[in-house]
């Protein structure tokens, strides 16, 4: 009967450490693919982390060595998966809402937030974002478009050029264009922006990639603004992983900042 137990605990142990490995080497695979975006950040090395905990985990497990683990790590570790799940629980479901925003007709401003700029022209997630404008510009022709960010170590030139440079192209009026070119972030990018604003309470369409509108309408209103939308634009979805993850860490470290 003892032998029996032992078998089944030892093959239950077999079945949980390799799936724990599978997330391990999926853990490694995805933030290779991050990696290879060359986007300017180092989230990337968040999935190298987690690859490498659940590795280490997977390989204690199969090889029945919970057991030897102290008393306290295993209380670290579960609290640590509950309160991760808690957490992508609660922001997954302010930010999920938000991939279906179109923006209130009739805007007096469109605001586009910054992304990769390459020599090439706007990074694929940027590129999703101005069409989004461009589409909402042509429809509402009155508008100004505002476009926000400033140049990174890795790119050419600022986001707000290459960004209007790719308006141009696409047949939006050079004098509807205002470049922010010095904001660095999420909150300078709408502090910065406000400055540009028509006229008092000017009625604002915000546009930004829809796993990040949350945070920025958040912060948004933080920075006074109190008659805005948002138009969401596309993620890619080999990417939409990774862009909620960060989303979820974001809020939490812009809520302690006091900026949302």
């Amino acid at each position: 009967m003892k032998s029996d137990v032992k078998k089944k605990v030892s093959f239950g142990n077999v079945i949980l450490g390799l799936l724990l490995i599978i997330l391990a080497a999926f853990a490694f695979w995805y933030g290779n693919v991050v990696m290879a975006v060359n986007s300017g950040t180092k989230f990337f090395m968040v999935w190298f982390v987690l690859g490498i905990m659940f590795l280490v985990l997977g390989i204690i497990t199969v090889r029945g060595k919970w057991g030897k683990v102290h008393k306290a790590i295993k209380i670290l570790i579960a609290l640590f998966f509950i309160c991760s799940g808690i957490l992508l629980a609660i922001t997954w479901s302010l930010i999920i809402p938000h991939f279906e925003d179109r923006g209130e007709p009739g805007a007096d401003a469109v605001i586009v937030l910054g992304a990769q700029v390459k020599k090439s022209g706007p990074s694929t997630v940027l590129k999703y974002r101005l069409d989004a404008a461009i589409d909402y510009l042509n429809d509402n022709p009155d508008a100004v478009c505002i476009v926000s960010g400033y140049q990174g170590k890795k790119e050419p030139f600022a986001e707000a050029k290459g960004m209007k440079e790719y308006l141009v192209k696409q047949g939006v009026e050079e004098d509807r264009i205002i470049m922010d070119d010095k904001s660095k972030n999420s909150s300078e990018n709408l502090e910065f922006s406000k400055k540009f604003l028509p006229k008092d309470n000017a009625k604002v369409v915000l546009v930004t990639s829809n796993t990040h509108m949350y945070r920025a309408l958040q912060i948004a209103k933080k920075n006074g603004y109190t008659n805005i939308s948002g138009l969401s634009a596309h993620t890619p979805k080999l990417f939409l992983l990774n862009g909620m993850l960060y989303e979820s860490l974001s809020i939490v470290k812009n809520t302690v900042l006091g900026r949302m």
